[in-house]
């Protein structure tokens, strides 16, 4: 899990991407984490704003944690930066 500052959390593009959950799920994870990764963006995905439907939002990939309903490649969509509801 990611945790303390996002140190390049300035680098994300705000170029929207519109993708489905299938493309981000098929998306390879890192090969490790490490310390690094606790407070960096490691792949490319992590830099890029991602819509989906009527939600924008930011994706990382995280460490296993046993979360129920986690995506098979680890990536996870945090935080919500807009959405519209109809």
């Amino acid at each position: 899990m990611k945790t303390g500052s996002d140190a390049t959390r300035y680098q994300v593009s705000r170029t929207t991407w519109y993708t489905g959950v299938n493309y981000l799920d098929s998306l390879t994870p890192p090969s490790s984490f490490g310390s690094y990764a606790q407070n960096h963006r490691i792949k490319w995905p992590e830099f890029h704003t991602w819509q989906i439907n009527d939600t924008t939002l930011v994706g990382f990939f995280d460490e296993e944690h046993n979360v129920t309903g986690a995506a098979p490649n680890k990536i996870e969509l945090h935080p919500v930066i807009y959405i519209r509801v109809r």
